[in-house]
């Protein structure tokens, strides 16, 4: 079992992350402190325009962001289809269920 938060910041303080700066406050980072899963994507580069703090949204992007520290080089950035849920409204499927965010793209 990988606790992603715990991974990510063993790599901060063994020096394999470098050197980072709060987004928010502008100042360095201190060793032993926990990214949030926002600043986690944040600082690996990935904008990725959905709701956190959705189950299935936080379960996706946790498990994209360990791929992304495992391997670096790997792996495409799923562009969310905002889309969807107005194309199955129209076509009458799921009406009054809320849809899940879906997420077009590949892992590798």
């Amino acid at each position: 079992m990988i606790d992603t938060a715990s991974f990510e910041r063993a790599l901060f303080n063994t020096g394999e992350r470098g050197t980072m700066h709060d987004p928010k406050t502008g100042k360095l980072r201190t060793p032993g402190s926990t990214l949030s899963l926002g600043g986690l994507l944040h600082s690996l580069g990935m904008d990725v325009k959905c709701a956190l703090h959705n189950a299935g949204n936080d379960a996706f992007l946790c498990l994209l962001a360990l791929q992304k520290m495992l391997e670096p080089g790997t792996g495409v950035v799923p562009i969310l289809d905002v889309n969807v849920r107005r194309r199955q409204k129209s076509m009458g499927a799921g009406a009054g269920i809320p849809s899940p965010v879906v997420f077009s793209g590949i892992l590798t």
